[in-house]
């Protein structure tokens, strides 16, 4: 282990409780059965509903007579890699879509179920019952509670002025917005003794329209403390998904983006403080503990990522940790539950596919695979480690495919540090490397392989539009990016394009969007969507945005449209891409064993051709 990482392997005591590290595994959600050895010092099991009706979507109350089985089983695995086990207590208020929606005021959510208000004698046995679910949670064996006060649940109802507009004494002023949270804290601490510990999770910040601020959030706490034994500090909503990509964030958002409310919270109050957000690398965790900005750190989709993070950590092995992307495709929001899973974990709730250890092959084979793009990386890792002769080749002078060009984006440091982790696991396998070239169609039946990947990616579409050649394509424009014009026409205006477009607007280029549709980016990540909407939002200055644009004409100095009207600049091309079907069918017929993998099957996500990249070879 590196020595600036032994912070994270201190003990820590939490009231009666010792902790082993520093590391809090995060509530997150649907659960995976490797989270058991993440050696993480606490393990929070998430969404444990108060058991009262609609206090969790329509899931039962854990300790209920038919749940405990499930919930013992559960608790059992968790805690059998040595992690001590917290169990989130949580009540959704008016987000509840039941008969049963209850909140502050009367109203009407998102998805129009009618909200009625809580009476003081509810609010009175709510709080019991929050009380009763922390007791029964201490009896049955779990080392705390985590009391879910963050994201827009009912106690952040009361707390934040987007939603409390009662009149009475529960609403109004801060002193009276925190009157319903704390009779929750003071009942929890009656039920449960003075020695349990009870952690808290608040959002420093909501991140949306008339959300508590900061200050708030800090005088509430200071009153909080004197109940609760450790603050788990996030930001953002759930359920508000503006609020999200700034609870769960994206790539544009900076690492350990809470790390400075925690501090001020350091400074201010006597318990422990954990931390959440954007703590993706071992660095980032290490410098939040010494410089004294918290005393914890929570890991979420980092530990989903990669199981073994801390482990690695431990190991000085941290080079092999597989990096999260932060591309939330593990929320299932994010895809309405189309396409839930890890970009970079194929093995994420498919464990019945992969095992988590790769098995040699019961027949060595000679493996060739074509390109080395993210699914020909990940293929020649999946066939070394399963024992194949490998041969990759790469037609450039450097592995990574597309991901060659995140060299030119700031906002793609998740995506270069896959390709680097991809390259390094290469170099550490019995992988023949031919990079510079490509084979020739009779040089491959001469290598008699027993198994052919083809892996060769996309290729630009090029509109078939009059002057074309005066144009530049996307991906050639980042590597050329500090000698384009002062003002650039892109047309395309998909993620692509708009992904370019900031780029160069964070370079002091005045952009043009055009895009023939009336939808800008259309992703099937709602996350994505949202966060590059606030990102164009922000330099709206620099970018100028026309939808239902039909170009008719390219020139050396803009782009016509059908209609008449010139835009000024030179002029790049993001139309998309299409798969490689030229070079991929080149090669096809030469063994029995062939398959196209990644975007010359089909143009994907990283997701997919991780995927494709891991399952099949595995089963070759």
């Amino acid at each position: 282990m590196k020595e600036a990482y032994r912070c994270l392997f201190e003990p820590i005591k939490i009231n009666q409780l010792t902790l082993q590290n520093r590391v809090i595994a995060a509530p997150t959600s649907p659960f995976s059965i490797d989270k058991i050895a993440c050696k993480a010092g606490l393990i929070v099991m998430g969404s444990g509903g108060i058991n009262v009706k609609g206090a969790w979507w329509d899931t039962p109350y854990l300790f209920s007579k038919y749940e405990r089985e499930k919930t013992r089983h559960t608790l059992n695995q968790l805690k059998a890699g040595g992690s001590r086990v917290s169990l989130e207590l949580i009540h959704m208020g008016l987000y509840n879509r039941g008969a049963e929606t209850v909140g502050p005021c009367d109203g009407v959510n998102d998805e129009g179920t009618r909200i009625r208000a809580l009476t003081e004698t509810e609010l009175a046995e709510l709080a019991e019952k929050f009380a009763e679910a922390a007791l029964d949670a201490k009896q049955f064996g779990f080392d705390m509670v985590m009391l879910h006060f963050a994201h827009g649940w009912l106690p952040a109802q009361f707390l934040s002025p987007a939603w409390n507009k009662r009149t009475d004494h529960y609403g109004g002023v801060l002193e009276n917005r925190m009157r319903f949270p704390l009779m929750i804290l003071k009942q929890v601490r009656k039920a449960v003794g003075p020695d349990f510990p009870i952690d808290l999770r608040i959002s420093a910040v909501e991140w949306i329209e008339e959300g508590i601020t900061f200050a708030d959030t800090k005088q509430f706490l200071t009153e909080a403390q004197k109940y609760v034994d450790m603050i788990n500090l996030s930001a953002g909503t759930d359920m508000n998904k503006q609020g999200c990509i700034h609870m769960a964030t994206t790539p544009f958002a900076p690492h350990n983006v809470n790390a400075h409310y925690a501090r001020e919270l350091k400074q201010t109050l006597a318990i422990p403080i954990a931390v959440v957000g954007g703590i993706l690398e071992a660095d980032d965790a290490a410098a939040i503990l010494t410089k004294g900005q918290a005393d914890l750190v929570t890991i979420g989709r980092a530990l989903i990522a990669d199981p073994k993070w801390l482990r690695k950590i431990m190991e000085g092995k941290e080079e092999d940790i597989v990096p999260c992307l932060r591309c939330s495709y593990c929320l299932h929001w994010t895809t309405d539950r189309i396409n839930v899973g890890c970009s970079v974990n194929p093995r994420y709730l498919n464990e019945d596919l992969l095992p988590e250890t790769i098995l040699p092959a019961a027949v060595s084979k000679k493996v060739v695979i074509i390109g080395g793009g993210i699914s020909g990386m990940r293929s020649a890792i999946t066939c070394a480690a399963r024992g194949h002769q490998v041969i990759l080749y790469e037609k450039e002078k450097d592995l990574g495919g597309v991901l060659r060009f995140c060299d030119h984006v700031e906002d793609k440091t998740e995506l270069r540090r896959y390709r680097d982790y991809l390259i390094h696991q290469i170099k550490q396998l019995p992988i023949t490397l031919k990079l510079g070239e490509m084979p020739s169609r009779e040089s491959l039946l001469a290598m008699e392989p027993q198994a052919l990947l083809i892996a060769v990616g996309a290729v630009s579409i090029i509109p078939r539009l009059e002057g074309k050649a005066y144009a530049i394509k996307a991906l050639d424009a980042y590597e050329q990016i500090d000698s384009l014009s002062d003002k650039i026409v892109i047309i395309g205006g998909g993620s692509i394009g708009c992904e370019l477009a900031l780029t160069l607007a964070k370079k002091g280029r005045h952009v043009t969007i055009l895009e023939a549709g009336n939808v800008l980016h259309r992703q099937d990540n709602r996350a994505y969507d949202l966060a590059i909407e606030e990102q164009l939002a922000k330099y709206k200055q620099s970018i100028s945005i026309y939808k239902e644009v039909d170009c008719s004409e390219i020139t050396a100095e803009g782009v016509w449209s059908k209609d008449g009207i010139f835009y000024e600049g030179q002029v790049i091309l993001a139309c998309g891409m299409k798969p490689n079907k030229e070079m991929a069918e080149r090669y096809q017929g030469i063994c029995a064993d062939t398959y196209l993998l990644g975007d010359c099957r089909k143009v994907g996500k990283v997701k997919d051709t991780s995927a494709d990249g891991t399952f099949l070879p595995y089963y070759l």
